[in-house]
């Protein structure tokens, strides 16, 4: 089933958005990346704190953050479905946790369209809906719901690059959790969001900022690896950034 905005002139299955997005997926020429994270935290007592964070992304399924300093070795690692936790070297915890946006992304550039699509639907989105708005003055493809329905889980894709914008997640009745990505810029061909920020029912509540974005052809495989973890990292203090 689809819905569509009254504005659209043009009509779309929800199979010919996947396949749009397929078809997209020379905007990737770049599959990994670095860059050094500046965090603003709210905290409820309307206090705020900034941090440092130091990712390192690998299309499809691996993303590594290192908190405050890398040599402290506080870092989660998500690789595939899962999620490891690190505390001064130490693995403290690791569970089976898929990353939402390594989920999307990651599926756009390995998976076939209808697989996909099937692994949407098991994340929890409804994928029968792909409706129309605008956000940001731009027209936009929204995945799982219609315009104005923010109980159903979804994301939202520029109409024109088919990058993702924002996703909405519903954590209860009364909670919303609103990503939204912001700041694109070209990197050898690919769009890259340099600013996220997370919203819990309209209310900022983190806001993070991505400087030195520094595409690589491939990391070294150790850096994701929950064995080999600490024994080597992209980031080098002393060159000039």
């Amino acid at each position: 089933m689809l819905f569509l905005s009254p504005s659209c002139a043009t009509s779309q299955t929800p199979e010919d958005f996947f396949k749009k997005l397929k078809t997209s997926v020379n905007r990737k020429s770049v599959q990994a990346f670095s860059f050094v994270q500046r965090t603003v935290i709210y905290n409820k007592d309307a206090t705020t704190r900034e941090e440092t964070w130091y990712e390192a992304v690998q299309y499809p399924d691996k993303l590594r953050i290192d908190f405050l300093d890398p040599k402290k070795q506080n870092t989660s690692l998500h690789r595939n479905d899962s999620t490891y936790s690190f505390r001064e070297g130490q693995l403290v915890n690791s569970r089976f946790r898929p990353n939402e946006f390594l989920t999307i992304e990651g599926g756009i550039l390995s998976l076939t369209a209808e697989q996909l699509k099937d692994k949407l639907a098991k994340a929890g989105y409804d994928v029968s809906i792909v409706s129309q708005t605008s956000w940001n003055s731009r027209p936009v493809y929204i995945l799982g719901a219609l315009p104005n329905d923010s109980q159903r889980k979804q994301c939202w894709f520029d109409a024109e690059h088919l990058y993702m914008v924002r996703r909405l997640m519903p954590r209860n009745d009364t909670t919303v959790l609103d990503v939204q990505y912001e700041d694109f810029k070209k990197y050898k061909g690919s769009w890259i969001e340099s600013r996220v920020k997370f919203l819990e029912n309209n209310k900022l509540i983190q806001d993070e900022f991505y400087l030195d974005i520094t595409p690589v052809r491939k990391f070294d495989e150790r850096l994701f690896d929950p064995h080999r973890l600490f024994e080597c990292h992209w980031y080098d203090p002393t060159k000039t950034r």
